[in-house]
């Protein structure tokens, strides 16, 4: 028994000190002043929460446009009934069950007059303690890593290239499908997971589903990071189980008819798929059916980069390190653009390079960058049996040397990609921003002043792109009879 443990405890410290040589060889912030370190964490994680709320600050607006006009009806209903029916929060919208968004915005409104300002703070502080869950789930199983490796997560996740979804409210249905996720994976991820843990999981995996449609893709991912684990079958029984009841109720009752009419060719779907991966730095398309190669070999390359990396750290499932995190995360985001590219490919390129799908299209991205900030559980593990060799007194073999080189070239590709959609996203998402707020602007104007409009006008000044799906004026009526959002204020604000 002695020998037994003894064995565990060599194993167990060159195991560890294998991994921590092994991200700590040639790392630049090893030879920084540890003050220069410090600053530039604390810039790095500052800045981009600071320009994200900024971002709303400045070109927010308070109206309500498209697809949000819709909630009107509910909110109605609760103004005039005791209760709302369940029917009206759980009522399917485009593919989605909004449930808790919706029950979120009938307290928005009996609270705060339905400010929509109100709901994006609220997603953007969603969006920013997810990213925080996320980095610190990494940071627990990956203590070697430095703080400041951890500051292109969040210019990558709080990039203003989501512009939609910054200063479009219904929108923050994604950051709560975001947030969800970051806590199903954190708690997933505990060293030693208890039952507790699984149902917060589950319970997470529930609200994420039950607000928009990429919350599914919470449970598949889970399934992904309990494997690396090896969590015991009975855990993934109850993962399945809660998965299967979930998606049950989600699809009972829901119509499916395919947004984008009808099928294109699987080139012209491979091409869509490409090109929504690799608009993640905002270029706007010019025309729906032409695409733009760069982007697509942009989008390529991204693929080929979480391919790699995903088939590379799945060789050895790794119980210690913080890459199965990452694994996770560039899951997620292919199974968002596969499913946009089903749902959305026959729509054109404005469709896959939209800004509202930049949020979960960069989670390829982000989950690629988190698994490569550690080697390949098969090369720790190269080198922990070198190590142990060496403690041992056996000569050392040569295969620890073997693949030491793949990673660090994987790493300066991601890292270059990442810094051209910061750089690119900054200048384009800017400009999103700029175009929304003049949209909303000449909305909010044209429906406080609509009485010197025709109908068709103001209409359209509300919801250009689908002017038939709704009774628009009756929604307006509604809204500014109950005083909502912009409606709350003396006429004449905006």
């Amino acid at each position: 028994m002695a020998d037994l443990a003894m064995t565990e405890v060599v194993s167990r410290k060159t195991g560890l000190a294998a991994e921590e040589s092994s991200s700590a060889s040639g790392r630049m912030v090893d030879r920084m002043a540890p003050k220069l370190v410090g600053a530039l964490t604390v810039i790095g994680f500052g800045v981009p929460v600071l320009v994200y709320f900024w971002a709303i600050h400045t070109y927010s607006v308070n109206v309500i446009l498209a697809d949000q006009l819709a909630d009107v009806s509910f909110i109605h209903a609760s103004y005039t009934h005791h209760l709302i029916p369940w029917s009206a929060l759980w009522a399917q919208h485009n593919e989605n069950r909004m449930f808790f968004l919706n029950s979120f915005d009938v307290f928005l409104a009996h609270n705060f007059q339905y400010d929509i300002r109100v709901e994006e703070y609220v997603g953007g502080v969603l969006l920013v303690v997810g990213t925080a869950l996320l980095i610190w789930a990494h940071k627990r199983r990956s203590p070697a890593t430095p703080w400041l490796y951890y500051c292109p997560v969040l210019l990558l996740t709080l990039s203003l290239v989501q512009y939609e979804n910054t200063v479009w409210g219904i929108q923050s249905m994604y950051y709560f499908v975001f947030f969800s996720l970051a806590v199903a994976l954190a708690l997933l991820d505990r060293v030693m997971l208890t039952w507790w843990a699984v149902a917060g999981a589950a319970v997470a995996g529930v609200v994420g589903s039950y607000s928009s449609f990429p919350g599914i893709f919470i449970w598949p991912v889970g399934m992904v990071l309990l494997y690396h684990r090896r969590r015991s079958a009975l855990v993934f029984v109850a993962w399945i189980a809660a998965a299967a009841v979930t998606l049950f109720f989600y699809f009972n009752g829901l119509s499916l008819t395919k947004a984008s009419g009808a099928r294109v060719g699987p080139l012209a779907a491979l091409k869509f798929f490409l090109y929504a991966v690799g608009e993640i730095v905002g270029h706007p398309a010019r025309t729906p059916h032409h695409a733009n190669i760069a982007i697509m070999g942009l989008g390529l390359l991204i693929v080929v980069l979480a391919v790699t990396s995903v088939v590379v750290y799945c060789v050895r499932r790794d119980e210690r390190g913080g890459s199965p995190i990452g694994v996770a995360l560039t899951c997620f985001g292919l199974l968002f653009a596969a499913s946009v590219t089903y749902g959305r490919d026959g729509k054109g390129y404005f469709n896959a390079g939209a800004s509202r799908y930049t949020t979960f299209d960069l989670l390829i991205l982000v989950g690629t960058y988190l698994t490569l900030l550690q080697p390949p559980r098969l090369l720790v593990e190269r080198r922990t049996e070198a190590m142990r060799s060496e403690v041992e007194g056996k000569p050392k073999g040569t295969r620890a040397t073997v693949g030491r080189s793949a990673p660090a070239v994987l790493q300066a590709v991601v890292v270059a990609v990442v810094a051209l959609q910061v750089v690119a996203s900054l200048h384009y998402g800017l400009q999103g921003l700029k175009a929304a707020r003049s949209h909303q602007e000449r909305a909010a104007y044209v429906l406080l002043h609509q009485k010197m409009y025709p109908t068709s006008q103001v209409i359209h000044a509300v919801w250009p792109a689908n002017p038939k799906k709704y009774n628009i004026p009756h929604l307006v009526a509604l809204a500014e009879e109950l005083h909502l959002s912009l409606f709350a204020h003396a006429r004449g604000s905006g």
